[in-house]
């Protein structure tokens, strides 16, 4: 049989992992998903972001994004980058996706039961930022 190639298509386009369709959608609230997907699309689009922009376009408080920063690293899915005082959020990296590291996530978030809404949860971090003018979290991808 012979091969069927697929022509055309969005060109202006963002590439989600199937992983997170598959595994991380089905438990991520409104605000963590569209911070999710925004940052995925700014980054293969390379485009810087901030805390109060993503806000702002989604209608959601900086303490919403922050806390849905906070779940995405604890299930695992991307990292955060403080600056030395704690003050400043420097840093956003996206993690590849991948069935096989999925397993010991699941068994993290399990034990833990991560609430994104629960003050501990983001406690540590946001504590720092509490007060700041929004122009201290300037942070890229």
């Amino acid at each position: 049989m012979s091969e069927i190639f697929l022509c055309g298509g969005a060109a202006d386009a963002t590439v989600l992992s199937n992983v997170f369709i598959d595994e991380y959608l089905k438990d991520a609230n409104d605000a963590q998903l569209k911070v999710y997907l925004f940052l995925v699309r700014r980054l293969q689009a390379g485009d810087p972001v901030s805390i109060s922009d993503m806000a702002d376009r989604f209608n959601h408080t900086e303490k919403d994004i922050l806390r849905a920063l906070c779940y995405w690293e604890k299930c695992g899915v991307l990292t955060l980058k403080l600056s030395p005082d704690r003050t400043t959020l420097q840093q956003i990296r996206l993690l590849p996706l991948s069935k096989g590291e999925l397993e010991g996530v699941q068994s993290k978030i399990t034990k833990s039961k991560i609430n994104p809404f629960s003050p501990s949860s983001t406690e540590s971090f946001l504590r720092p930022l509490a007060g700041q003018p929004s122009s201290n979290y300037g942070q890229t991808l």
